[in-house]
């Protein structure tokens, strides 16, 4: 892939000391989008604040879908799991779309567990 293809294809993320580059999955505004008629939206990341605030703006550039509801491992109440304790809404209708399932050893009854995405196929 040539590098200016490759500079529209990946996001730079300047929110870690570390560099990162995210590529989003195909048609997943449009799944965002279909998803907020049905329910409310929240980003969950084991991340740190301002991760999940970059990650916010990439996903939700208009500030709509999520309108704030963004949980960093900073709110969270454990530092190595994610529980439904600090979001609103009675568990039972929570529905949880996450690559990783050990970290939701509370809810596993709430979660559809999708494959982490891999742009490049070596990673």
């Amino acid at each position: 892939m040539r590098v200016a293809a490759l500079n529209r294809a990946m996001t730079p993320i300047a929110a870690t000391r570390l560099a990162l580059f995210t590529k989003l999955r195909p048609h997943v505004h449009e799944f965002l989008a279909a998803a907020s008629r049905l329910c409310q939206l929240y980003i969950y990341t084991m991340g740190d604040k301002n991760y999940a605030r970059e990650m916010a703006k990439l996903l939700d550039p208009t500030g709509e879908l999520f309108s704030g509801r963004v949980i960093s491992n900073n709110d969270s109440t454990s530092a190595h799991t994610k529980d439904l304790d600090i979001v609103l809404g009675a568990e039972p209708a929570v529905l949880i779309v996450d690559d990783t399932d050990r970290v939701w050893p509370n809810n596993a009854a709430n979660l559809i567990r999708v494959d982490r995405y891999h742009f490049f196929t070596q990673s």
